[in-house]
């Protein structure tokens, strides 16, 4: 996060296009570093986001990945409910 300047972002928000799709990702983040939060919001309805949101999209997945393999994640139950 400190080498993408997180907490300097300024562009996350949607892009505006001609483009509509349905259904659509909506992104809140809530970042707090030495004491300051950043709150981000933005959705990908007009098909782009722009090049910050995807940087912590990116952010997202990597840690994602870094959960996912920890023995404690492999050893939940299965989810119950939510969408397909």
């Amino acid at each position: 996060m400190y080498e993408m300047n997180v907490m300097e972002m300024r562009d996350v928000g949607s892009i505006t296009s001609n483009c509509t799709q349905i259904p659509y990702m909506t992104e809140s983040w809530n970042i707090t570093v030495d004491g300051k939060t950043k709150t981000w919001l933005w959705s990908d309805e007009s098909c782009e986001i722009t090049s910050d949101a995807k940087q912590l999209l990116d952010l997202r997945e990597y840690i994602h990945e870094i959960v996912e393999a920890k023995d404690a994640y492999e050893a939940l139950p299965e989810a119950v409910g939510g969408y397909d």
